[in-house]
């Protein structure tokens, strides 16, 4: 049931030199207690169910995650921008990487994914500062490297070197010359040549509501040197704190691939000198994040939205018939979650259907353990449109500014890791559900 979107190598494990070790603390998979209301201004939404194990509809165990603290100080600013999982050694497991605040780091898996052991800052430019980072083999070499950006400067690729130099710096290899921040990545097959090897960013000029820039970069031969550039979309600012949220899919079913965006998706031109074509979908402010995926199981992408920048609410939009001309229906999935920055879209409770996950945020306590994990658990079709059940599975915890679902310890469970942004923290939450909490 489980889809990973990183291929993971499987190959003998090289010698590893001392890195910093990094136990779980005491009690660092206890059950946590309920995050405490005080209104509808803190709380975002009533909870109907207990924290820590939340029972689905019929037939599958209560829903339960576990929190983890993998770094409670994450070096660089502090700040890290963004969380990614892959096998970075090579011996079977998961490692994090946590990048984007001047610091780039390996969470080496100890094989029982509870104890990590932290690399020192591979990033020997000492200026990466991105809330993207992508685990892509950019030199076809067999390990993993990582594209981000430098802050506010080059969008490129740090070179994994192998072996046991895995913990020394890694060379860092200009993709474009920059001057806006990196906000969004994504992996696909742009130019439809059967093989995903470009780099979709998004790219902008400043911080609230900033104009976006967006291309397509394709891996050459030789990724040393200058990658093809394709230019999607100049410079739009697209108004209301819509400048962000990326994903790739062929939207309109003519077999390219286009690009959803904030709120709204570029149509793709016959050729990739063409110019791509804009198409809003909805007027909602915020953007965060958006995934395309089947939804309602009718054939169509549709586009789940999160307005995670000072905005709230969680929505889907169901595709119509001809994308591009007819109008989109918006469907909500929870309306009053506040800044929900994070999203992720799986079958977690193994029904066929795909389930939301998000958390909360707190600008005003941002460093405090008072924010919540999320599972939106799909109840299937009422009356053409789709419901949803809440369950909050990590109350009270540090921020999720952008998590990720991956099967960190091969369990058969969809795990969830996630960075703080702006606190130091990055953390794993086990998927427990099923197990016998006896």
């Amino acid at each position: 049931m489980i889809s990973l979107r990183i291929a993971i190598a499987l190959l003998s494990l090289a010698p590893i030199p001392a890195f910093l070790a990094l136990d779980p603390p005491d009690g660092a998979d206890a059950a946590r207690e309920p995050a405490p209301s005080s209104g509808d201004d803190a709380t975002p939404f009533e909870r109907d169910d207990p924290p820590g194990a939340t029972t689905p509809r019929s037939g599958y165990p209560p829903f339960r995650f576990d929190r983890q603290s993998v770094d409670d100080h994450y070096g660089g600013n502090g700040r890290p921008g963004w969380v990614r999982a892959g096998d970075m050694d090579l011996d079977g497991d998961l490692d994090i990487v946590a990048g984007g605040g001047n610091a780039l780091f390996i969470y080496l898996n100890g094989g029982d994914s509870r104890s990590w052991r932290r690399t020192d800052n591979l990033d020997g430019t000492g200026g990466i500062g991105a809330n993207a980072g992508l685990l892509v083999d950019v030199d076809l070499d067999g390990d993993l490297d990582v594209i981000s950006a430098l802050y506010y400067k080059d969008v490129g690729w740090w070179e994994n070197p192998g072996g046991d130099r895995i913990a020394l710096a890694w060379v860092f290899h200009t993709i474009v010359k920059e001057r806006w921040f990196l906000h969004d990545l994504a992996l696909g097959d742009i130019d439809n040549d059967g093989k995903a090897r470009e780099v979709v960013a998004n790219l902008m000029n400043r911080g609230a509501n900033a104009t976006s820039r967006i291309a397509s970069f394709r891996i050459p031969s030789d990724p040393t040197q200058p990658w093809p550039a394709t230019v999607v979309q100049p410079g739009k600012n697209h108004g209301n704190d819509n400048h962000a949220g990326l994903d790739i899919g062929d939207i309109d079913s003519d077999g390219k691939q286009d690009i959803a965006f904030a709120n709204g998706w570029y149509e793709s031109p016959s050729t990739l000198d063409g110019t791509w074509i804009w198409h809003p979908i909805h007027d909602r402010p915020g953007v965060s994040n958006v995934i395309l995926a089947d939804l309602d199981r009718d054939g169509r992408l549709d586009v789940v939205t999160a307005l995670g920048h000072r905005s709230k609410g969680l929505f889907w939009y169901a595709a119509p018939a001809i994308p591009a001309k007819d109008a989109w229906s918006e469907h909500v999935i929870h309306a009053q979650i506040l800044q929900p920055e994070s999203l992720g879209l799986e079958d977690l409770d193994g029904d066929g259907d795909l389930d939301v996950v998000t958390a909360d945020l707190d600008d005003q306590a941002w460093a405090l353990p008072v924010h919540n994990v999320y599972v939106f658990e799909n109840l299937g079709s009422d009356a053409g449109d789709l419901a949803f059940r809440q369950h909050n599975v990590a109350p009270n915890s540090p921020p999720s500014h952008l998590l990720r679902l991956l099967d960190i310890d091969q369990d058969g469970h969809l795990d969830i890791i996630s960075e703080s942004c702006g606190h130091s923290v990055i953390s794993f939450f086990r998927n427990r559900s099923g197990e016998d909490h006896q």
